[in-house]
């Protein structure tokens, strides 16, 4: 009698680590001819029935399977298209990132729209029916040279890095291999980093391919607009996948090529909750299993990938540079300015006199301006002046940040709220001060300073109305917007023709995280912000306003000089063994019991300390840098590996160490954050 692995297509639960966590099942004989590598199928799963998806069939049991009482699959559903190479994308994610497939299943494949097809479907691009048709422009030499060596091994699996300065033109680069790919009739995956770039991205791609052969993937997607996806990948022509980092898990067929754009930032890593993977080491598994190539573009590119890119030892990594801007514009004028300076001067305002004379100029001119601060709400923290109190979260080891919107304090890390303090709980003083700044009091001093522009906000809470940060976005576009106030979210790859200011508020703030990459993100994140300043005939200007103007680090930003920044930051991993010199994994345990945490943890690292080695570097275990979050105290082990073929063996450890229902033991390879 045959027998078939089967994982579960919608469970929150998972009963085992063994074999990616798949469950075991008899084929009965009416079955046995139906039954192939991607049925979906009805099984009886303690005292109910579940679907499942068989992943394998075989004709013998394992020792282990022997001593159990199998039970029989009851039903067949259907026959789902899962490709191959999809499901051998799936087996290595589980294997490098230590997670089962029943976690890959309920993250990746929306299995629910794959099995019950609407009737009804419904184009999330519709509006952008009427687009006129563009041309390819002119390219540069640069982008001559660099689409030349694309074009050579186009039916291969090799690994670009597009590293251009912003502005450069690597859009156009991507589109012209697509078009290539589209010609061949194969299809292409498009990631973005953040889904609030798709409409405009679409746009593009929209009027130089047609809209009706572009369609979106990611989670924000309602049911009828996830159809649409489905059924146009179902069909023969050829088309193209925008998508965030789930992209890369896209049910597409033929697939010819891969574009991971701006693939330095860190949302392409899943951290919570599993699978805990990174879309770009993914993106590159995939183009392997597909042979096709895969496009990384960034102005400022990962330290890992630029490394591979630019080194001998890895002949499938291609470095292609993009030293100038692809129009006539030049690089923005980058403005250091010393806030320590203008508090000594008797500026006590939240913009120096520079930002102040460029806002007024710009506005005067009818030109538009981005004010970037990475952190949302109104107050950074509130505390008692009398006695000093500070508030914060019941649950966590935090500062909760006043939201003057909602007359409320939040906690940002595990949504807890707090009502608008009126006395201080300590020792009842009404002195209660609001400290520190967020997007939200930085609107409020826009709006009281500049009282003729027109004024908008971008963050996390504004998008999280359905449409908002793309109504916005639009909105600038038009140039119905003067400034716009916002987070990270207004960083990333926007291209605005009439947006030649760009001002930095509290620039030290991005160099703020505890952990080795911490230099690498704020690098990143100021180079790309100001990179959108005076991108297309009108000259840009950039204000980075800090407390600390003598780092090193803000001269190579304000040059956008990446080899300055790289040549300092390599040197600091090659030291202590950090990527790319070596894998980094987190194990997190977290308690709500304190004692309970911390015997685990050191009962864990006792065992591991057993497998330390010359390759093997054990950090911990230690709090975390948030030591308590939603009521569970936090300890890490953070180890260090020089060899990737380490992971199998910790994943295995993981997965056989003794688990305490008391304890949430989780694991995390390739770690971005130690928070």
């Amino acid at each position: 009698m045959p027998y078939c692995k089967i994982v579960l297509t919608d469970s929150l639960q998972t009963f085992s680590y063994q074999d990616y966590g798949l469950l075991t099942y008899e084929i009965p004989v009416p079955l046995e001819e139906r039954l192939a590598v991607g049925s979906l199928v009805k099984m009886p799963l303690r005292n109910k029935e579940e679907e499942g998806i068989v992943l394998k069939i075989y004709q013998e049991l394992s020792p282990e399977e022997k001593t159990f009482k199998l039970r029989q699959i009851t039903e067949f559903i259907q026959q789902l298209d899962l490709q191959k190479e999809l499901l051998d994308l799936l087996k290595f994610t589980a294997d490098y990132y230590c997670c089962t497939m029943a976690d890959l299943i309920t993250a990746a494949l929306p299995i629910k729209q794959i099995k019950k097809p609407c009737k009804t479907s419904k184009n999330p691009l519709r509006k952008f029916s009427k687009l006129e048709q563009s041309k390819p422009p002119q390219l540069t030499e640069e982008q001559q040279q660099a689409l030349n060596a694309i074009f050579k091994y186009l039916h291969e699996s090799r690994k670009f890095l597009l590293h251009g300065v912003t502005g450069s033109g690597k859009t156009e680069i991507y589109m012209q291999v697509i078009a290539r790919v589209l010609e061949a009739n194969k299809n292409v995956i498009l990631l973005i980093p953040e889904i609030s770039l798709a409409p405009q991205l679409a746009q593009r791609l929209g009027a130089r391919f047609g809209i009706d052969n572009v369609v979106l993937w990611h989670s924000a997607l309602s049911k009828t607009e996830k159809q649409f996806t489905f059924n146009r990948l179902e069909q023969k022509e050829a088309c193209i996948v925008i998508g965030a980092r789930s992209g890369v898990f896209a049910t597409v067929k033929n697939l010819g090529l891969i574009v991971v754009d701006e693939e330095h930032e860190n949302t392409y890593k899943q951290d919570s909750p599993a699978p805990r993977y990174h879309a770009r080491t993914l993106a590159i598994k995939r183009s392997e299993l597909n042979a096709c190539p895969v496009i990384f573009g960034s102005a400022t590119p990962s330290v890992e990938l630029y490394y591979k890119a630019a080194s001998n030892e890895f002949p499938d990594y291609h470095l292609l540079e993009l030293k100038k801007r692809a129009l006539a514009s030049s690089l923005p004028t980058v403005h250091i300015t010393d806030m320590c300076q203008e508090f000594n001067n008797a500026n006590k305002s939240v913009f120096s006199r520079k930002l102040d004379t460029l806002i007024k100029a710009s506005l005067e001119r009818q030109e538009q301006i981005i004010l970037f601060l990475n952190k949302r709400g109104s107050a950074s923290h509130v505390f008692c002046r009398n006695c000093g109190f500070v508030y914060n979260c019941a649950n966590c080891d935090s500062k909760t940040v006043y939201h003057a919107d909602k007359k409320l304090m939040i906690c940002h890390h595990c949504g807890f709220t707090e009502a608008h303090p009126k006395e201080c709980p300590e020792c009842g003083s009404q002195a209660i001060k609001f400290f520190g700044l967020g997007t939200q009091k930085l609107e409020e001093e826009v709006i009281k300073t500049y009282p003729e522009a027109r004024v908008a906000r971008l963050d996390s809470d504004v998008s999280r109305i359905k449409n908002s940060y793309i109504d916005i976005l639009e909105s600038f576009a038009k140039q119905e917007i003067d400034i716009l106030v916002g987070t990270q979210m207004v960083a990333k790859g926007l291209d605005f023709p009439n947006l030649t200011l760009v001002g930095v508020i509290a620039t030290d703030s991005n160099f703020s995280q505890l952990d080795y990459a911490a230099d690498e993100r704020g690098f990143q994140l100021i180079t790309q912000v100001a990179g959108r300043a005076g991108r297309a005939d009108k000259p840009g200007n950039v204000v980075l306003q800090t407390y600390q103007a003598e780092r090193e680090i803000l001269e190579s930003a304000k040059n956008q000089d990446y080899q300055d920044f790289y040549s300092r930051e390599i040197a600091l991993r090659k030291e202590f063994s950090y990527p790319p010199f070596g894998k980094v994994v987190r194990f997190l345990i977290a308690s709500e019991k304190d004692h309970i945490a911390i015997a685990f943890a050191n009962k864990f690292h006792e065992r591991i300390y057993c497998l330390k080695s010359a390759d093997l570097d054990i950090l911990g275990p230690s709090p975390a840098l948030i030591s308590k979050m939603n009521n569970k105290y936090r300890y890490q082990i953070v180890v260090k590996l020089k060899n990737e073929s380490d992971i199998l063996n910790l994943r295995d450890f993981f997965f056989n160490f003794e688990k305490n229902n008391q304890v949430v033991f989780t694991i995390d390879v390739d770690n971005q954050s130690l928070f």
